[in-house]
């Protein structure tokens, strides 16, 4: 119903449809006013997700894991990039809270292997979503793309390389995803 002029709105939406833009305007002139805050609607898409059709090589070193490409980013384990890297100036160690949920890393640290990393199991890409996670880098909460995938929860390569200081690159030619620890 339409709202004597200085009412307060209740904070309900009313949606008019078929009504012209003449007629939305005299509505207003007349003092009955519609709402005037701005309404953002965000539709939410599945993400594209599959087992990555490419190459990896790590400091120049063909290398494999259980990596998936979701929208055109690649992601990984953290046990299994941590373990790529161990070693290296790039390494890190990876630790899980898992009753509240967090994932601790510590760059510099060596990685402890717990089995089975790099090994790429059944395509899991059908139980993809968004990961509920908390990483946490150097005692900071860190602010990142992640899924969770089988009960395995993947990160984006190139947003772990920027804030863990390794480098990602990629051939195009050979398609191949290239890391490099610095």
């Amino acid at each position: 119903a339409d709202r004597p002029p200085g009412a307060k709105n209740p904070g309900r939406l009313r949606f008019v449809c078929g009504a012209t833009a003449e007629e939305l305007e005299a509505k207003n002139a007349a003092g009955n006013r519609m709402p005037s805050g701005v309404i953002e609607i965000t539709v939410v898409t599945a993400p594209k997700v599959r087992v990555t059709n490419q190459g990896l090589k790590v400091n120049g070193e063909d290398k494999s894991g259980d990596i998936y490409n979701i929208s055109g980013k690649n992601y990984f384990k953290l046990r299994d990039l941590a373990m790529l890297l161990n070693g290296t100036p790039a390494q890190f160690s990876v630790d899980f809270d898992t009753e509240n949920s967090i994932v601790y890393v510590t760059p510099g640290e060596a990685y402890t292997p717990v089995g089975g990393e790099l090994a790429a199991g059944e395509d899991r890409s059908a139980s993809c979503v968004e990961s509920r996670w908390t990483l946490r880098i150097a005692g900071g909460n860190v602010d990142i793309a992640a899924y969770n995938m089988g009960g395995n929860n993947y990160f984006q390569l190139r947003q772990l390389g920027e804030i863990l200081g390794f480098e990602v690159d990629y051939d195009e030619a050979s398609r191949t995803m290239l890391v490099t620890s610095k």
